[in-house]
């Protein structure tokens, strides 16, 4: 890890997986956003939180001093939000220029496919209610009805 890397960890929170970011600055430190605010944290042996530590890889960003000298500006912002202005947001910015969160960008798909996902498993499961009634129809004899013709 070197300084101004953008860095992530994976995070899980009631079953909601996610990524939280921030800019290693040196000296086993971090600039990011936590508890809405933007903070200097110490990571510990690669760790953070207790969390593996990744390295974001951007096609284009601003020289390393420069990526640690915006993170280092904007220490104490306290305009977190979570769709708006998150710990990505403020991680890509400081990187490259750009306010991007790819989470939040990305939410609506995902949560489509966990709809999707429900409603094919509910449709399943009510396919297999279904296939039993008929089996169990099957199984007993249905008495044979005689017609009635009637005659005018």
């Amino acid at each position: 890890m070197k300084e101004g890397d953008h860095i992530y960890i994976y995070l899980d929170s009631n079953g909601v997986k996610f990524t939280h970011h921030g800019i290693y600055i040196g000296d086993d430190r971090i600039i990011h956003y936590w508890n809405g605010k933007v903070r200097r944290s110490k990571i510990y042996k690669s760790t953070w939180y207790g969390k593996t530590i990744h390295t974001k890889k951007h096609k284009e960003s601003y020289e390393r001093s420069r990526v640690v000298k915006r993170a280092k500006k904007r220490l104490g912002e306290n305009n977190y939000h979570l769709i708006f202005n998150n710990c990505e947001h403020f991680a890509y910015w400081c990187k490259t220029g750009e306010h991007i969160s790819t989470q939040v960008n990305e939410a609506p798909l995902k949560l489509f496919k966990k709809a999707e996902k429900t409603v094919k498993k509910k449709i399943w499961h009510e396919k297999k209610k279904l296939d039993k009634i008929i089996k169990k129809i099957k199984i007993h004899k249905m008495p044979k009805i005689k017609r009635f013709q009637f005659k005018f």
